[in-house]
C-alpha cells in the first residue's frame, strides 16, 4: 500500500508506491454478466477476480496492470473498496461471434481509488491492448525567484499495454504501436509516467549487430537472454521516446529476472516490462519478480517499488532572497518584546489597508482576524483604554471621511475596498508631502504641537 513519511527539518514528503504488472491470461467466468463468463459456461477457475484482488492486497500492490482479461467492454468494475478498470473488445450485438481475446485493465487499491476519484477519475480506454489512467498523487510546491511557493498538483499516469505477439501480421504491430505513441503525446509532460504490460519482446542483455552503447538510455546492463526482432522494435521506441526498461537496472539471478515461462523448451523470458522516463528513473528504487504469487497463469507478477519526494524546487538567484524566519529566537523575552513593538508599527501604518481588507473577510477561527480585534502591546494615551489594531485603522479611515461602521461592511466587497484603499493612500501621500506646521492665533507658526501648546500659555491673543 501507500506510505507516506514526512520529515521536519526539510518539511518533505515521501510516497512510496508498489506499482505490478500481472498477464494473468482469462478473468472469464463461469456465471454472471454477459460480458465477463462464456456463454457455455465453461472456465478453468470460478471467481478467478476475487483471487486475483486478495494476491494484489498479500503482495501490498497500490496499482496494477493487468493484461489478457478477455472481457467484453470497458467499463469501472467496483471489486469492494478497490476499483478494477477495463478496457476491451466491442460487445458483439445478438446472435453474433466474437472471439474473446485481448483485454487490459488497471486495478487500484482502497487508496489509490481514492486519490483516483479525489483527481476527477481520469481514465482513458483506448483500444482492447491499450488502457491509461491519471492519479492525482498529491500537492507539491515550486519555489519563485520572489520567494514565493506556488503549489501545483502531482499525477501518477499509469498506461497498461498488451502488446501483439511476433507472429501477429506487421499491420497490426504497426497500429498498435502507433495507438501507443499517441497515447504517450498526450500525457502531461509534469506527470509521474509509467508504462507498463506484457509486449511480448526480448530485448535480452546482448545485441546482435548492434552496439549496447545505442541503448544507454533505454536497456540496462542487467537483461536477459537474446534480442529478438520484436525487441529490437521496442528498444527503438523506448529510445524515441527517452524511455527506461527498469527491469533491465536492476542486479538479480537469472531465475529472478524472467517472467513468463515457455511452454515447449520450459526457458524463462523476459518480456513483462515496467518502463519509466529516463529523466525519473531515479524514483524506482527496486525491480523484483515475485514467483510465489499464485493466480493460474504462466506469467509471473512483476513489482516496481517507486518512491515519490515531494520537495519544493528551490532555484538560487542573485538579489533580495527571502530569509527564513528565526522563530527560536522569540524565547528571548527582550527579542520578543522588540518583535512585538515592531509588529505594532507596521500594523499601525497606513499602507496595510488592502491587507485589512482581506484579514476582515477571513473566518473567525483565523489567527489574522483574531489579531485585528486583539489588544496590541504597544503604549497607549494617557488615561485612555489600550488601542487594538482596528481602532488604528478606524482612526486612519477618519481622515478620509469614512465612518467606522461602514468599513468592515464595504471591506467584504472585493473590487469596491481596492478602490477605497487607493483613495486613502492617495490622501496620506498628499498629507506627507505637504509640511507639517501648527499655527497659533496671533499667526506664529511652529513644527511641533507641544511648542503650540507651550506658546499658548503664554500668548496674549
Amino acid at each position: 500500500m501507500a506510505r507516506s513519511k514526512s520529515t521536519k527539518k526539510t518539511a518533505r514528503q515521501d510516497l512510496e508506491l508498489h506499482i505490478a504488472s500481472w498477464n494473468v491470461r482469462s478473468l472469464v467466468e463461469d456465471s454472471g454478466d454477459e460480458r465477463i463468463c462464456r456463454k457455455n459456461g465453461h472456465s478453468s477457475v470460478d471467481r478467478k477476480i476475487d483471487l486475483l484482488a486478495g494476491e494484489i492486497q498479500k503482495f501490498k500492490i497500490d496499482v496494477a496492470g493487468i493484461q489478457e482479461t478477455k472481457w467484453f467492454g470497458s467499463d469501472i468494475w467496483p471489486l469492494g473498496k478497490k476499483t478494477f478498470l477495463h478496457s476491451g473488445r466491442q460487445l458483439p450485438a445478438n446472435g453474433e461471434h466474437a472471439r474473446r481475446n485481448e483485454g487490459v485493465g488497471i486495478l487500484l487499491n482502497e487508496c489509490m481509488t481514492t486519490k483516483w476519484r479525489r483527481g476527477g477519475e481520469q481514465w482513458t480506454a483506448i483500444s482492447s491492448r491499450i488502457i491509461s489512467a491519471r492519479i492525482l498523487i498529491g500537492e507539491r510546491g515550486e519555489q519563485l525567484p520572489n520567494g514565493q511557493i506556488r503549489r501545483s498538483d502531482f499525477y501518477l499516469t499509469v498506461v497498461n499495454v498488451y502488446a501483439p505477439t511476433s507472429k501477429a501480421p506487421q499491420n497490426i504491430r504497426d497500429d498498435f504501436y502507433h495507438d501507443l505513441q499517441r497515447t504517450i503525446n498526450s500525457v502531461n509532460s509534469h506527470d509521474v509516467f509509467v508504462l507498463l504490460g506484457d509486449l511480448n519482446a526480448r530485448v535480452g542483455s546482448t545485441l546482435p549487430d548492434k552496439s549496447a552503447e545505442c541503448w544507454s538510455g533505454a536497456l540496462g546492463p542487467f537483461g536477459l537472454g537474446c534480442c529478438n526482432q520484436a525487441g529490437e522494435e521496442l528498444l527503438m521506441f523506448a529510445n524515441s521516446n527517452e524511455l527506461s526498461i527498469l527491469n533491465t537496472w536492476f542486479k538479480k539471478p537469472c531465475h529472478k529476472r524472467g517472467t513468463w515461462t515457455h511452454p515447449g523448451t520450459r526457458e524463462c523470458h523476459l518480456i513483462d516490462y515496467i518502463m519509466m522516463r529516463s529523466s525519473q528513473r531515479v524514483y524506482c528504487q527496486d525491480v523484483s519478480v515475485l514467483r510465489n504469487a499464485s493466480c493460474w497463469t504462466d506469467h509471473f507478477l512483476v513489482r516496481a517499488r517507486v518512491k515519490l519526494s515531494f520537495i519544493p524546487q528551490r532555484r538560487h538567484h542573485q538579489g533580495n532572497a527571502r530569509k527564513r524566519a528565526a522563530v527560536h529566537e522569540l524565547r528571548d523575552p527582550s527579542v520578543s518584546k522588540q518583535y512585538r513593538e515592531r509588529t505594532a508599527a507596521m500594523c499601525a501604518s497606513a499602507s496595510d489597508s488592502p491587507v485589512l481588507g482581506h484579514v476582515a473577510r477571513m473566518e473567525e477561527s483565523r489567527l489574522p482576524r483574531q489579531v485585528l480585534f486583539a489588544e496590541l502591546p504597544m503604549p497607549r494615551p494617557r488615561h485612555g483604554p489600550k488601542r487594538r489594531w482596528r481602532d488604528i485603522i478606524v482612526a486612519d479611515l477618519k481622515v478620509a471621511n469614512i465612518p467606522d461602521s461602514q468599513w468592515h461592511t464595504i471591506a467584504q466587497q472585493r473590487d469596491q475596498w481596492r478602490h477605497l484603499c487607493r483613495d486613502v493612500q492617495s490622501i496620506h501621500q498628499q498629507r506627507l508631502q505637504q509640511p507639517k506646521s501648527f499655527e497659533c492665533a496671533c499667526s506664529r507658526k511652529f513644527r511641533r504641537s507641544g511648542d503650540l501648546k507651550r506658546h499658548t500659555r503664554f500668548c496674549s491673543v
